[in-house]
């Protein structure tokens, strides 16, 4: 059945036991990039300089000023205090921001107490934006997605509901050339999930960022 399969992700936990008791990084001089969905801040990337790296929530620190990371006037909010738990599902321990006034936006994208990056924003190519849903059709997991190749022929936006995975942004942070999507997707059960990837050096593959969908069965 679509989206049946539950997404799950390695422990940090099961290869670093000792992952809570490291300290918390400050990263004055890079860029956390994320999502907020019940008035959650849920970091996904960071960039640092030119390198696009996932984020480790638990070592970051998470609290400042949010702001639409792909829009030059964007919604801008506060992160006031931060906690770390475990997610209910993946049994991983998470630390995100809790954000006032409330966003409920679960379309866009945020960064951690730094100018946007709308700049970066690529305008909208559908070539290579179909070209990950092709990719994406061929993994074990995306397969339950883009169940039909057929839909590559669609429009974009009916490609994004018949897949229920949605490309918001498209962008080129670290200035090499090769594309970074970022989108949602829906689950079965309606909880939304974001991710981001970014195309290989041959431009035919796509390699993944970062997929975080926090409490999602």
């Amino acid at each position: 059945m679509k989206h049946l399969l539950k997404f799950t992700l390695i422990s940090l936990f099961a290869l670093v036991p000792n992952l809570a008791l490291l300290p918390t990084l400050s990263l004055a001089a890079s860029q956390v990039i994320g999502y907020v969905d019940s008035s959650q801040f849920h970091p996904l990337i960071v960039l640092d300089g030119k390198h696009i790296n996932v984020a480790n929530s638990v070592q970051l620190e998470l609290t400042g000023k949010i702001m639409d990371a792909f829009e030059e006037k964007g919604h801008v909010a506060a992160s006031e205090k931060q906690i770390t738990e475990l997610d209910a599902y993946t049994d991983e321990q998470v630390r995100f921001g809790l954000i006032a006034p409330v966003v409920r936006e679960k379309d866009r994208f945020y960064v951690l107490n730094s100018s946007p990056l709308n700049k970066a924003v690529i305008l909208e190519k559908n070539h290579v934006i179909k070209s990950f849903y092709k990719h994406f059709s061929k993994d074990n997991w995306g397969r339950h997605f883009v169940e039909n190749l057929d839909w590559l022929k669609l429009p974009l936006n009916q490609l994004y509901e018949n897949s229920s995975v949605w490309t918001h942004y498209v962008t080129d942070l670290d200035d090499d050339g090769l594309l970074e999507l970022w989108m949602t997707y829906k689950l079965m059960w309606g909880e939304v999930g974001r991710m981001v990837f970014e195309q290989s050096e041959t431009g035919s593959s796509w390699i993944r960022i970062s997929n975080h969908c926090f409490n999602c069965d």
